[in-house]
């Protein structure tokens, strides 16, 4: 009995080295294109957020600020018959002080940045607006104004404005300014 032996070549499928060194390249240039516009379209978006959420903290000011004043048009908020401490809102001055205290008692839940204002009013910001005035009511342990990113208030003279701050410096896109009516 002979054993035949077939000396037909057997076919290997699979790449080759050539078309492997194409196909990297090609998804190379692809990855150059796409990633520094992705991520310049994430930008664009947490600055988009960032805009928006500093415009409803500038809201949230102007709805606490017109409340104090209306607090303060009364001596109390409450009945007649109420005696005293029972049910009476006393009127709280507006103050910038007063102002972050009552924002973060009514949205602090919401606040995803550490919360300050001036103390003196002041909106220099030749020193990027990390002066001494700065006091922060809301602000985690630890937190560092030259590195974190926060939310300051400053209110002068029937003027509220709110500034977003990124590692310690102002993103002056981020900056709103109300006029408080009345």
């Amino acid at each position: 009995m002979t054993l035949r032996t077939t000396t037909s070549p057997i076919k290997k499928r699979g790449f080759t080295l050539v078309e492997l060194l194409v196909v990297i390249a090609v998804m190379a240039i692809l990855a150059s294109i796409v990633v520094p516009v992705t991520i310049h379209y994430i930008d664009d978006a947490q600055q988009a957020a960032d805009t928006v959420y500093t415009q409803d903290v500038a809201a949230w000011a102007t709805s606490v600020i017109i409340d104090l004043r209306a607090r303060q048009g009364s001596d109390s908020v409450g009945s007649e018959n109420d005696s005293v401490g029972d049910n009476v809102e006393s009127a709280i001055e507006v103050t910038p002080a007063n102002v972050c205290r009552e924002i973060v008692r009514l949205y602090g839940d919401q606040f995803p940045y550490a919360l300050g204002y001036y103390s003196s009013g002041s909106t220099d910001f030749d020193d990027p607006g990390l002066g001494d005035d700065l006091v922060f009511i809301d602000a985690p342990e630890g937190f560092d104004k030259t590195t974190g990113d926060f939310i300051a208030i400053a209110l002068t003279s029937g003027t509220l404005t709110v500034y977003h701050f990124k590692g310690g410096s102002e993103v002056t896109s981020q900056r709103v300014t109300r006029v408080i009516p009345g």
